[in-house]
């Protein structure tokens, strides 16, 4: 037997039970969401970024004395988040100064799709997504794909020196807040890169999808 089929196996089991927790919290909610218990059950089985509606249609089960505890309180924080900032929520609004010193607002890319990208120089990752995103603007003019890099540096010199490139092909901005900026909970931002794919509309389509399904999306919606 091989390893790989071990560790499928193993992750098969682990996921099994996971699902079957998840099923025993959401029950012992629904049957008693005045405990403290299901506070605690909602905050580990059910904060989920990729299906925020879950944890909302729990938290609002929630009743009594324990609405005024300071974990419902960080909990419905979260869950406000969460739901300004997930597929089909309208994108919050932004307000930047660009690398060249021009305003940049969310009606800057008003009638056309845009990418909104978060991202810093010291990350790796960040930098080869950016690679992703060179050939993205290739494909599309500005006229019909707008595009928005924001750094979480804290020097714009820091990005500019790692991203030359990026700043003549698209608008790039950099907070100088770093994790202290007003976007990352806005936005959600647990981890970057972070690319969100806002429609016509300022209705956010997707949320941290990868360059390949990045190019799907575009090629299904820009015509």
């Amino acid at each position: 037997m091989s390893a790989e089929y071990n560790r499928s196996h193993y992750l098969s089991q682990v996921n099994n039970i996971d699902h079957q927790l998840k099923e025993k919290a959401e029950d012992f909610i629904r049957n008693k969401p005045s405990s403290m218990a299901s506070l605690v059950l909602i905050q580990d089985y059910l904060v989920e970024e990729d299906n925020p509606e879950n944890m909302n249609t729990f938290l609002q089960l929630i009743n009594g004395d324990i609405v005024e505890s300071n974990l419902y309180k960080r909990l419905s924080h979260l869950n406000n988040t969460l739901q300004g900032s997930k597929i089909g929520a309208i994108a919050p609004p932004l307000s930047l100064k660009d690398t060249k010193g021009l305003e940049i607002s969310l009606d800057t890319f008003k009638n056309k799709y845009f990418i909104l990208s978060f991202g810093a120089s010291w990350c790796d990752l960040c930098l080869e997504e950016n690679e992703g995103m060179n050939e993205i603007r290739k494909k599309y003019k500005p006229s019909k794909l707008g595009m928005l890099s924001v750094s979480l540096d804290k020097e714009i010199d820091q990005w500019l020196q790692i991203n030359p490139e990026n700043n003549k092909n698209w608008l790039t901005a950099v907070d100088k807040q770093g994790w202290n900026s007003n976007l990352v909970p806005l936005y959600n931002i647990r981890s970057i890169p972070l690319n969100l794919l806002i429609d016509k509309g300022m209705t956010i389509i997707s949320r941290d999808q990868s360059i390949d399904s990045l190019n799907i999306l575009l090629k299904k919606h820009i015509k």
